[in-house]
């Protein structure tokens, strides 16, 4: 799925969005781009093309099927997988995926579309928030923005967090610095309100998942990568969920990855 905007392109061509399960989210982020991009000048929000990745489903999501496409392997802890029904799916087809973006999609749209090849931002929420983290610590050259909605850290904590103490030498050198936002929800560790006195497995869950914990664990190591060559945000949102922290995070990222101050 593409948008594309209403107006000529800049010299450079536009920036372009690659927005993972797009069957979720693509209609909500093309439209928060047309809204705000058309006074950039008052937004911060240039003219850009949302990518979206889907599948042929009419679900929000295709659970085998990303599943599949946004791990590298099993779950660290199958455990964690199975409190969230994710245990006995097919997992490892993560390098693959990328491969599709980078070496088919990409160069499809080069050929379709004026898209300023320097500033491509990859999105993506829980699973597909886990792909683009691991996609920055392990090709970060592939795009120039990281947002990572919720991401599932959970699913290899350890090897995203010791990926990140040699990060800086896998970093292009000679670009722009990459952009890292990592997000999540404050009930994505905890029970809402409405939900005390509820089910205690999903309070079991939750806690063990340790949406809230990972995001700031893995945000101030990313902060604190030497070299200069990132620039990174990380929050946890106060009264949001799983779902809800996407909407936020969505009205960040726009400033942050699209505004002409990240173009430098």
């Amino acid at each position: 799925m593409v948008s594309y905007p209403a107006v000529s392109p800049p010299a450079d061509g536009f920036p372009a969005l690659f927005v993972l399960d797009a069957n979720a989210t693509f209609g909500t982020i093309t439209e928060a781009v047309r809204l705000r991009a058309r006074r950039p000048d008052v937004t911060g929000v240039v003219p850009s093309v949302v990518v979206g990745i889907g599948y042929e489903t009419h679900e929000p999501y295709d659970r085998e099927r990303r599943t599949f496409d946004l791990t590298n392997a099993p779950a660290a802890e199958p455990s964690l997988a199975s409190k969230g029904g994710e245990a006995g799916l097919e997992t490892g087809g993560a390098g693959a995926f990328l491969h599709l973006l980078d070496q088919v999609i990409r160069p499809h749209l080069a050929r379709h579309y004026p898209i300023d090849e320097t500033r491509l931002t990859l999105f993506g929420h829980s699973l597909g928030g886990y792909f683009v983290l691991r996609t920055l610590l392990t090709a970060p050259a592939s795009f120039r923005g990281y947002v990572a909605a919720s991401p599932s850290i959970w699913w290899d904590r350890r090897g995203l967090l010791e990926s990140v103490g040699t990060l800086a030498d896998r970093l292009p050198r000679q670009a722009p610095p990459r952009r890292v936002m990592v997000t999540a929800g404050e009930y994505e560790e905890k029970l809402s309100p409405t939900e005390v006195g509820g089910r205690t497995d999903i309070a079991e869950r939750r806690d063990a998942r340790a949406m809230v914990s990972n995001v700031l664990a893995l945000g101030e190591r990313l902060a604190h990568v030497p070299g200069g060559r990132l620039i990174t945000h990380h929050e946890v949102f106060p009264a949001e969920d799983h779902a809800s922290s996407v909407l936020r995070t969505i009205n960040i990222m726009l400033r942050f990855v699209l505004s002409e101050t990240s173009a430098g």
